[in-house]
C-alpha cells in the first residue's frame, strides 16, 4: 500500500510517495516516486500553478500513449486485414487479442520480455 514519505536532506523536507512490500521476508521499497518540497505539494492542493511538464504519470500514461498509437496506425486493422475473422467467430478479433497481448506485455512490467535476463 502506497503511503507518504518525507526525507529530509540537508535540513530540508522532500515528500515522497513510497509503497512497500515484502521481499524474502523483509519489507524493501518497491515504488518511490518524487513529489517535491511540502509548499510545492501543498499548492498543488491547493490548485495553484501545475506545470504539466513536472507531472510524472506512471502506469495510466502508457495506456493512454498505447492507444494513441492504436488510434494513429490501426493496429486492429492492419492485423484484422492480413486475417480476416472466420465466417463463424463472434468474439473479439485476431487483431484485437494481438492488441491486448501488445498491452499486457507493454504495460506489465513482470512480463518476461521485460526481465533482464529473459527468464
Amino acid at each position: 500500500m502506497a503511503h507518504f514519505h518525507i526525507k529530509t536532506k540537508k535540513g530540508r523536507p522532500y515528500l515522497y510517495v513510497r509503497e512497500i512490500a515484502r521481499v524474502d521476508g523483509k519489507p524493501k521499497v518497491i515504488s518511490q516516486i518524487y513529489l517535491g518540497s511540502p509548499e510545492k505539494v501543498a499548492g498543488l492542493a491547493r490548485g495553484g500553478d501545475i506545470n504539466v511538464l513536472d507531472l510524472k504519470v506512471e502506469a495510466f500514461g502508457a495506456l493512454f500513449l498505447a492507444q494513441q498509437i492504436d488510434k494513429d496506425i490501426d493496429l486492429c486493422g492492419i492485423i484484422d486485414g492480413i486475417i480476416p475473422p472466420a465466417d463463424r467467430e463472434t468474439g473479439p478479433s485476431i487483431g484485437e487479442y494481438s492488441y491486448t497481448a501488445f498491452l499486457t506485455g507493454w504495460c506489465t512490467p513482470s512480463a518476461k520480455t521485460n526481465s533482464p535476463n529473459g527468464t
